[in-house]
């Protein structure tokens, strides 16, 4: 049995990936965002640099102990609660800050699956989920003269893995590049089923996921800002390279130059015309 878990930034293909993961044998049926999960381990993480934490826990290794045992006792309830399956497969874009902890509480019975994706795509896709978010009258939306602020959030979520210093812990991780996953679909599935040691044949057949109870169709689905249109289809090309239809080049030089080193990291070509390449290596902090 294993505890996998999705992450990557907001709008990186977390969702898709969940989707594809949940159709596997022996997993469970999709299920929305992890956030309970999230918000304990965040605790744990906290705790550990509390210093009243030591009138309540004997060391790190006590706090540590009594983490694990909550979150197991959680992950176990969310399983049966979802049929028993042998495999949960669970995300939460903001959990991906906490694949460390998530590490240390559970050991070698977790397994993560971190998105990237040119940032430029994210960021131009949370600029039109503001503008929605603004529409339904939910906010105002983000300012496009905090491009710097987007960028620094897009970084965010990926230098905790990076600042790690967990031994093998980099050897739980499998990193898919949303570009490679939409238009190699075949080849990113082989290289999740060698990971994971799930059988993902189902993930391979053409047309619509089994989104389980959700339906993506549904009018209060469609009412979030957040919602795609994509959600539950079968994967597309459709969204890359959508940055080119919303940022101007002036937009777009900001985010290249904010995030110079994240390019580098994962590989991203600046012209968008080919695949991401070999494992990154760690952003500058």
């Amino acid at each position: 049995m294993a505890y996998v878990f999705v992450g990557g930034t907001e709008r990186s293909g977390t969702t898709l990936m969940q989707l594809l993961l949940c159709q596997g044998a022996g997993t469970n049926r999709f299920v929305r965002e992890a956030n309970y999960l999230r918000r304990l381990v965040e605790v744990y993480s906290e705790a550990r640099t509390l210093a009243y934490t030591w009138d309540y826990f004997d060391s790190v290794e006590d706090l540590r102990a009594y983490h694990a045992g909550l979150t197991r006792d959680f992950l176990e309830r969310t399983r049966r609660r979802l049929g028993g399956s042998p495999h949960l497969v669970l995300k939460e874009p903001t959990m991906t800050q906490q694949f460390p902890a998530l590490a240390e509480l559970l050991g070698d019975e977790a397994r993560f699956v971190c998105l990237v994706r040119d940032p430029r795509d994210v960021i131009a896709s949370l600029l039109q989920v503001g503008e929605r978010q603004a529409r339904a009258g939910l906010g105002e939306p983000v300012g496009r003269e905090r491009l710097s602020d987007l960028c620094a959030r897009y970084r965010s979520f990926y230098l905790p893995i990076f600042q790690t210093s967990l031994p093998d812990f980099p050897n739980r991780i499998v990193w898919v590049n949303y570009r490679d996953l939409v238009l190699t679909p075949d080849r990113i599935i082989d290289a999740l089923e060698r990971h994971l040691g799930l059988d993902l044949s189902r993930a391979r057949q053409a047309g619509p996921m089994d989104t389980g109870h959700i339906d993506f169709s549904s009018e209060f689905e469609r009412r979030s800002p957040w919602h795609s249109t994509l959600y539950g289809q079968a994967v597309t090309t459709e969204r890359l390279g959508v940055y080119k239809t919303v940022l101007t080049p002036s937009e777009i030089a900001i985010i290249e130059n904010d995030l110079a080193d994240i390019f580098e990291v994962f590989h991203f070509d600046r012209e968008a015309e080919a695949p991401a390449g070999d494992r990154p290596r760690a952003p500058a902090a």
